[in-house]
Protein backbone atom coordinates (compact mmCIF):
# COMPACT_ATOMS: atom_id res chain seq x y z
CA UNK A 1 0.00 0.00 0.00
CA UNK A 2 1.20 3.23 -0.94
CA UNK A 3 1.80 5.77 2.34
CA UNK A 4 1.63 9.76 2.38
CA UNK A 5 3.39 12.11 4.84
CA UNK A 6 1.66 14.53 6.26
CA UNK A 7 4.41 16.73 7.84
CA UNK A 8 2.41 17.82 10.73
CA UNK A 9 5.14 19.63 13.01
CA UNK A 10 8.06 20.02 14.50
CA UNK A 11 11.90 20.31 14.76
CA UNK A 12 12.90 20.67 18.14
CA UNK A 13 16.42 20.79 19.02
CA UNK A 14 18.84 22.20 22.01
CA UNK A 15 21.87 23.97 21.63
CA UNK A 16 25.21 22.38 22.59
CA UNK A 17 27.07 24.80 25.27
CA UNK A 18 30.73 25.45 24.44
CA UNK A 19 31.82 25.26 28.29
CA UNK A 20 32.93 22.55 30.12
CA UNK A 21 31.48 24.22 32.98
CA UNK A 22 28.26 22.95 32.24
CA UNK A 23 27.11 19.07 30.93
CA UNK A 24 26.43 19.39 27.11
CA UNK A 25 22.92 18.36 26.08
CA UNK A 26 21.97 15.34 23.82
CA UNK A 27 22.53 15.45 20.48
CA UNK A 28 18.92 14.92 19.36
CA UNK A 29 16.22 16.69 17.30
CA UNK A 30 12.69 15.62 18.15
CA UNK A 31 10.52 15.04 15.01
CA UNK A 32 7.10 14.69 14.63
CA UNK A 33 4.80 13.96 11.40
CA UNK A 34 1.32 12.14 10.39
CA UNK A 35 1.21 9.16 7.86
CA UNK A 36 -1.74 8.17 5.71
CA UNK A 37 -2.50 5.77 3.42
CA UNK A 38 -3.89 6.38 -0.24
CA UNK A 39 -7.05 6.70 0.50
CA UNK A 40 -5.86 9.22 2.73
CA UNK A 41 -6.90 7.34 6.08
CA UNK A 42 -4.34 7.65 9.28
CA UNK A 43 -2.12 4.67 9.69
CA UNK A 44 -2.25 2.54 12.69
CA UNK A 45 -0.12 0.07 14.87
CA UNK A 46 3.57 -0.57 14.80
CA UNK A 47 5.70 0.33 11.42
CA UNK A 48 9.52 0.51 10.62
CA UNK A 49 10.65 4.08 9.39
CA UNK A 50 14.11 5.08 7.66
CA UNK A 51 14.88 9.20 8.26
CA UNK A 52 17.15 10.93 5.91
CA UNK A 53 18.89 14.44 5.46
CA UNK A 54 19.98 15.39 2.19
CA UNK A 55 21.93 18.61 0.30
CA UNK A 56 19.64 19.05 -2.06
CA UNK A 57 15.73 18.10 -2.66
CA UNK A 58 16.97 16.40 -5.69
CA UNK A 59 20.52 14.29 -4.26
CA UNK A 60 20.75 10.87 -4.36
CA UNK A 61 22.60 10.04 -1.64
CA UNK A 62 22.12 11.69 1.40
CA UNK A 63 23.99 13.14 4.45
CA UNK A 64 22.67 11.37 7.00
CA UNK A 65 20.56 8.64 7.60
CA UNK A 66 18.64 6.50 10.92
CA UNK A 67 16.65 3.94 10.75
CA UNK A 68 13.92 3.32 13.34
CA UNK A 69 12.05 0.70 14.41
CA UNK A 70 8.84 -0.11 15.43
CA UNK A 71 7.49 2.84 15.63
CA UNK A 72 3.97 3.30 16.88
CA UNK A 73 1.40 5.26 14.76
CA UNK A 74 -1.47 6.78 16.71
CA UNK A 75 -3.94 8.23 14.45
CA UNK A 76 -1.33 8.46 12.35
CA UNK A 77 1.07 10.44 14.08
CA UNK A 78 4.40 9.18 15.04
CA UNK A 79 7.00 11.32 17.18
CA UNK A 80 10.54 10.25 17.60
CA UNK A 81 13.74 11.41 18.33
CA UNK A 82 16.54 11.95 15.50
CA UNK A 83 20.39 10.57 16.47
CA UNK A 84 19.52 7.97 19.06
CA UNK A 85 21.45 5.16 16.81
CA UNK A 86 23.30 7.77 14.22
CA UNK A 87 24.99 10.44 15.76
CA UNK A 88 23.60 13.82 13.88
CA UNK A 89 26.87 15.71 13.40
CA UNK A 90 27.63 19.04 14.03
CA UNK A 91 28.73 20.31 10.33
CA UNK A 92 25.19 18.30 8.66
CA UNK A 93 23.91 21.81 9.40
CA UNK A 94 26.99 24.15 7.75
CA UNK A 95 24.48 24.50 4.51
CA UNK A 96 21.89 27.19 3.71
CA UNK A 97 19.13 24.28 3.43
CA UNK A 98 18.53 20.37 4.13
CA UNK A 99 16.20 18.34 3.34
CA UNK A 100 14.12 15.17 5.27
CA UNK A 101 13.43 11.89 3.19
CA UNK A 102 11.21 9.20 4.79
CA UNK A 103 10.94 5.33 3.94
CA UNK A 104 8.13 3.35 5.74
CA UNK A 105 8.09 0.06 5.90
CA UNK A 106 7.94 -0.34 1.76
CA UNK A 107 11.58 1.34 1.31
CA UNK A 108 9.96 3.27 -1.44
CA UNK A 109 10.43 7.59 0.03
CA UNK A 110 8.02 9.67 0.13
CA UNK A 111 7.45 12.50 -2.01
CA UNK A 112 8.09 15.53 -2.10
CA UNK A 113 10.93 16.12 0.57
CA UNK A 114 10.28 18.57 3.30
CA UNK A 115 12.86 21.60 3.33
CA UNK A 116 13.86 21.48 6.72
CA UNK A 117 13.48 25.02 9.02
CA UNK A 118 15.97 26.61 10.98
CA UNK A 119 15.87 24.87 14.48
CA UNK A 120 18.01 21.87 13.58
CA UNK A 121 20.88 24.65 12.88
CA UNK A 122 21.31 25.16 16.58
CA UNK A 123 23.20 21.82 16.95
CA UNK A 124 25.77 24.11 15.20
CA UNK A 125 26.23 26.12 18.33
CA UNK A 126 28.29 22.87 19.43
CA UNK A 127 31.35 24.32 17.49
CA UNK A 128 30.11 28.14 16.48
CA UNK A 129 31.59 29.20 12.80
CA UNK A 130 33.53 31.81 14.60
CA UNK A 131 35.14 29.40 17.66
CA UNK A 132 37.61 26.90 17.28
CA UNK A 133 39.31 24.59 20.23
CA UNK A 134 42.68 24.95 21.06
CA UNK A 135 42.86 21.42 21.61
CA UNK A 136 44.71 22.38 25.32
CA UNK A 137 43.26 19.84 28.00
CA UNK A 138 41.99 22.80 29.78
CA UNK A 139 39.37 23.58 27.13
CA UNK A 140 40.43 27.53 26.22
CA UNK A 141 39.20 28.95 23.16
CA UNK A 142 39.76 30.93 20.16
CA UNK A 143 37.47 32.96 18.54
CA UNK A 144 37.40 35.08 15.32
CA UNK A 145 40.83 33.50 13.89
CA UNK A 146 42.97 34.58 16.49
CA UNK A 147 41.46 37.84 17.68
CA UNK A 148 39.91 37.03 20.53
CA UNK A 149 41.31 34.11 23.11
CA UNK A 150 39.02 32.91 26.35
CA UNK A 151 40.51 30.76 28.43
CA UNK A 152 39.17 28.33 31.03
CA UNK A 153 40.34 30.40 33.89
CA UNK A 154 38.53 33.44 32.82
CA UNK A 155 40.65 35.68 31.32
CA UNK A 156 39.99 37.00 27.86
CA UNK A 157 42.31 38.37 25.41
CA UNK A 158 41.43 40.39 22.57
CA UNK A 159 44.73 40.28 20.50
CA UNK A 160 46.42 38.27 22.62
CA UNK A 161 46.49 34.05 22.91
CA UNK A 162 47.98 33.98 26.86
CA UNK A 163 45.91 36.95 28.88
CA UNK A 164 46.95 37.08 32.14
CA UNK A 165 44.70 39.63 33.58
CA UNK A 166 40.75 39.51 33.14
CA UNK A 167 40.98 41.22 30.21
CA UNK A 168 43.76 41.83 28.05
CA UNK A 169 44.24 44.12 25.06
CA UNK A 170 47.21 43.85 22.66
CA UNK A 171 47.08 46.00 20.12
CA UNK A 172 50.02 44.40 18.18
CA UNK A 173 51.82 47.17 17.44
CA UNK A 174 49.07 48.58 15.61
CA UNK A 175 48.07 52.02 17.12
CA UNK A 176 45.04 50.85 18.58
CA UNK A 177 42.98 50.55 21.24
CA UNK A 178 39.75 50.57 23.28
CA UNK A 179 37.20 52.68 21.71
CA UNK A 180 33.43 53.62 23.15
CA UNK A 181 30.79 55.43 20.74
CA UNK A 182 28.09 57.15 22.51
CA UNK A 183 25.63 55.08 20.56
CA UNK A 184 24.47 54.58 16.73
CA UNK A 185 22.89 57.76 17.07
CA UNK A 186 26.11 60.13 17.80
CA UNK A 187 28.09 57.26 15.94
CA UNK A 188 30.40 60.21 16.04
CA UNK A 189 30.70 61.11 20.15
CA UNK A 190 33.45 58.94 21.06
CA UNK A 191 36.24 57.94 24.19
CA UNK A 192 39.50 56.48 23.21
CA UNK A 193 41.86 54.40 25.44
CA UNK A 194 45.11 53.63 23.33
CA UNK A 195 48.72 53.18 22.76
CA UNK A 196 51.17 55.24 20.82
CA UNK A 197 54.08 53.46 21.02
CA UNK A 198 57.52 55.25 22.41
CA UNK A 199 54.32 58.09 22.83
CA UNK A 200 52.89 55.50 25.53
CA UNK A 201 49.39 55.79 26.18
CA UNK A 202 46.55 58.19 24.72
CA UNK A 203 43.54 59.15 26.61
CA UNK A 204 41.08 61.42 24.29
CA UNK A 205 37.33 62.17 23.63
CA UNK A 206 35.56 63.54 20.64
CA UNK A 207 32.35 65.10 20.22
CA UNK A 208 30.93 65.32 16.77
CA UNK A 209 34.13 66.52 15.35
CA UNK A 210 35.86 68.32 18.17
CA UNK A 211 37.75 67.48 20.85
CA UNK A 212 36.10 67.55 24.26
CA UNK A 213 36.68 68.15 27.76
CA UNK A 214 37.42 64.36 30.48
CA UNK A 215 35.90 64.43 33.51
CA UNK A 216 37.60 62.44 36.36
CA UNK A 217 34.65 61.08 38.77
CA UNK A 218 34.22 59.57 42.29
CA UNK A 219 31.11 59.50 44.36
CA UNK A 220 28.96 60.77 41.33
CA UNK A 221 31.20 63.91 41.68
CA UNK A 222 33.68 65.68 39.45
CA UNK A 223 36.55 65.97 40.87
CA UNK A 224 39.40 66.47 38.60
CA UNK A 225 38.53 68.51 35.56
CA UNK A 226 40.30 68.70 31.71
CA UNK A 227 39.07 70.90 29.50
CA UNK A 228 39.84 70.65 25.53
CA UNK A 229 42.26 73.26 26.09
CA UNK A 230 44.23 71.41 28.01
CA UNK A 231 43.79 73.19 31.20
CA UNK A 232 43.10 71.01 34.06
CA UNK A 233 40.72 71.80 37.26
CA UNK A 234 41.06 70.29 40.83
CA UNK A 235 38.31 70.76 42.26
CA UNK A 236 36.23 73.00 39.45
CA UNK A 237 34.89 72.48 35.91
CA UNK A 238 35.95 75.92 35.18
CA UNK A 239 39.70 76.47 34.94
CA UNK A 240 41.10 79.31 33.24
CA UNK A 241 44.57 79.07 33.56
CA UNK A 242 46.74 75.87 32.75
CA UNK A 243 46.55 74.60 36.30
CA UNK A 244 43.50 75.22 38.43
CA UNK A 245 43.01 74.15 41.82
CA UNK A 246 40.32 74.82 44.00
CA UNK A 247 41.22 73.72 47.59
CA UNK A 248 44.09 72.96 49.90
CA UNK A 249 47.45 71.68 48.02
CA UNK A 250 50.72 69.94 49.41
CA UNK A 251 53.95 70.01 48.20
CA UNK A 252 57.55 68.91 49.07
CA UNK A 253 59.35 70.99 46.84
CA UNK A 254 57.65 73.55 44.23
CA UNK A 255 59.81 75.12 41.40
CA UNK A 256 58.99 78.40 40.16
CA UNK A 257 60.29 79.20 36.75
CA UNK A 258 59.31 82.93 37.26
CA UNK A 259 62.20 85.38 39.13
CA UNK A 260 60.02 86.86 42.00
CA UNK A 261 57.21 86.56 44.70
CA UNK A 262 54.47 88.98 43.44
CA UNK A 263 51.15 90.23 44.53
CA UNK A 264 47.86 91.52 42.39
CA UNK A 265 46.79 95.03 43.89
CA UNK A 266 43.45 97.09 42.11
CA UNK A 267 44.59 99.93 41.16
CA UNK A 268 43.05 102.44 38.89
CA UNK A 269 44.94 101.71 35.71
CA UNK A 270 46.79 99.32 33.87
CA UNK A 271 50.30 99.73 34.13
CA UNK A 272 53.28 98.25 31.66
CA UNK A 273 55.73 96.22 33.05
CA UNK A 274 58.64 97.33 34.92
CA UNK A 275 56.91 100.61 36.36
CA UNK A 276 57.71 101.56 39.57
CA UNK A 277 54.18 101.97 41.95
CA UNK A 278 53.11 103.34 45.03
CA UNK A 279 50.63 103.75 47.88
CA UNK A 280 47.43 105.47 46.37
CA UNK A 281 46.85 108.33 48.93
CA UNK A 282 43.61 108.79 46.87
CA UNK A 283 42.47 105.99 47.01
CA UNK A 284 42.82 103.80 50.46
CA UNK A 285 43.55 99.88 49.44
CA UNK A 286 44.70 100.44 45.90
CA UNK A 287 48.16 101.35 44.42
CA UNK A 288 49.37 103.64 41.54
CA UNK A 289 52.28 104.81 39.89
CA UNK A 290 55.18 106.64 41.66
CA UNK A 291 55.30 110.22 41.21
CA UNK A 292 58.07 112.00 43.23
CA UNK A 293 61.54 111.05 44.25
CA UNK A 294 62.22 109.34 47.42
CA UNK A 295 58.71 108.59 48.30
CA UNK A 296 58.58 106.31 51.33
CA UNK A 297 54.90 105.26 50.03
CA UNK A 298 57.01 103.07 47.30
CA UNK A 299 55.27 99.51 46.92
CA UNK A 300 57.10 97.72 44.46
CA UNK A 301 57.17 97.32 40.69
CA UNK A 302 54.84 96.01 38.04
CA UNK A 303 56.51 92.47 37.47
CA UNK A 304 57.20 90.94 33.88
CA UNK A 305 59.00 93.32 32.57
CA UNK A 306 62.15 91.98 29.90
CA UNK A 307 62.36 88.20 29.92
CA UNK A 308 61.54 87.31 32.80
CA UNK A 309 58.21 86.12 33.32
CA UNK A 310 56.58 86.70 36.92
CA UNK A 311 57.01 84.03 39.31
CA UNK A 312 54.84 82.94 42.82
CA UNK A 313 51.51 85.55 42.69
CA UNK A 314 49.49 86.03 45.41
CA UNK A 315 46.32 87.92 46.21
CA UNK A 316 45.11 86.97 42.65
CA UNK A 317 41.52 87.39 43.76
CA UNK A 318 38.39 87.46 41.37
CA UNK A 319 36.82 90.52 42.21
CA UNK A 320 40.14 93.09 42.02
CA UNK A 321 39.32 94.67 39.21
CA UNK A 322 42.08 96.52 37.16
CA UNK A 323 44.96 94.38 38.71
CA UNK A 324 48.35 94.11 38.58
CA UNK A 325 50.92 91.85 39.65
CA UNK A 326 53.29 94.08 41.82
CA UNK A 327 56.75 92.34 42.71
CA UNK A 328 57.34 92.70 46.50
CA UNK A 329 60.62 90.44 46.21
CA UNK A 330 62.97 88.90 43.58
CA UNK A 331 63.98 89.51 40.57
CA UNK A 332 62.52 92.19 38.36
CA UNK A 333 63.39 94.39 35.71
CA UNK A 334 62.79 97.79 36.18
CA UNK A 335 62.29 101.19 34.15
CA UNK A 336 65.10 103.95 35.35
CA UNK A 337 66.47 107.05 34.51
CA UNK A 338 70.17 107.71 34.61
CA UNK A 339 69.55 111.10 33.63
CA UNK A 340 71.42 112.66 36.90
CA UNK A 341 73.37 109.83 38.32
CA UNK A 342 74.42 106.88 36.66
CA UNK A 343 73.63 103.50 38.25
CA UNK A 344 75.98 101.37 38.51
CA UNK A 345 76.04 97.70 39.78
CA UNK A 346 74.87 97.34 43.68
CA UNK A 347 73.58 101.07 44.13
CA UNK A 348 70.59 101.19 46.15
CA UNK A 349 67.31 102.75 44.01
CA UNK A 350 64.66 104.76 44.92
CA UNK A 351 61.59 106.61 43.09
CA UNK A 352 62.10 109.54 40.57
CA UNK A 353 60.25 112.28 39.39
CA UNK A 354 60.09 110.46 36.41
CA UNK A 355 55.98 108.89 37.06
CA UNK A 356 57.14 105.19 37.28
CA UNK A 357 60.70 105.46 37.13
CA UNK A 358 63.35 104.46 39.61
CA UNK A 359 66.75 106.44 40.02
CA UNK A 360 69.99 105.90 42.16
CA UNK A 361 69.39 107.02 45.68
CA UNK A 362 72.47 109.82 46.28
CA UNK A 363 70.85 110.97 48.92
CA UNK A 364 70.62 108.61 52.03
CA UNK A 365 69.04 111.00 55.00
CA UNK A 366 65.87 110.67 52.42
CA UNK A 367 66.38 107.15 51.30
CA UNK A 368 65.25 105.74 54.24
CA UNK A 369 61.71 104.14 53.81
CA UNK A 370 61.95 105.13 50.20
CA UNK A 371 64.19 101.85 48.66
CA UNK A 372 63.02 99.92 46.15
CA UNK A 373 66.18 97.16 46.10
CA UNK A 374 69.85 97.03 44.66
CA UNK A 375 70.58 97.42 41.18
CA UNK A 376 72.22 93.94 39.52
CA UNK A 377 73.05 95.65 35.79
CA UNK A 378 74.16 99.48 35.03
CA UNK A 379 72.20 101.94 33.19
CA UNK A 380 74.65 104.93 32.33
CA UNK A 381 72.55 107.74 31.10
CA UNK A 382 69.44 108.09 29.79
CA UNK A 383 66.08 105.85 30.51
CA UNK A 384 66.01 101.92 30.62
CA UNK A 385 65.44 98.81 31.93
CA UNK A 386 67.97 97.62 35.05
CA UNK A 387 67.82 94.17 36.60
CA UNK A 388 67.19 94.84 39.96
CA UNK A 389 67.21 92.60 43.59
CA UNK A 390 63.75 93.85 45.05
CA UNK A 391 64.14 94.62 48.79
CA UNK A 392 61.86 97.12 49.76
CA UNK A 393 63.19 98.80 52.97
Amino acid sequence: MRHNVIWAVALVSVCLLATSALAAPPSLVNYQGMLTDDTGNPLVGIHDIVFSIYQYESSTEPLWTEQHREVLLTGGVFNVLLGQSSTIPNTLFEGSWRWMGIIVDDGVELLPRMRMTSVPWSLRAAVADSAVTTGSSDNDWIINGDNMYAGVSGNVGIGRTNPTEMLHLDTQNTGGGLKINYGSSYGNLYGEFKQMGSGGLVINSNAGGTWADISFQTNSATRMFLDSYGRLGIGTTAPNVALHVVGEARVDVLHIMGADVAEKFPMAEVLEPGTVVAIDNQHEGQLCRSRQAYDRRVAGVVSGAGDLPTGAVLGNLPDNGLTSAIALSGRVWVKCDASENPIELGDLLTTSNLPGYAMKASDYSRSHGAIIGKAMTSLDEGQGLVLVLVNLQ
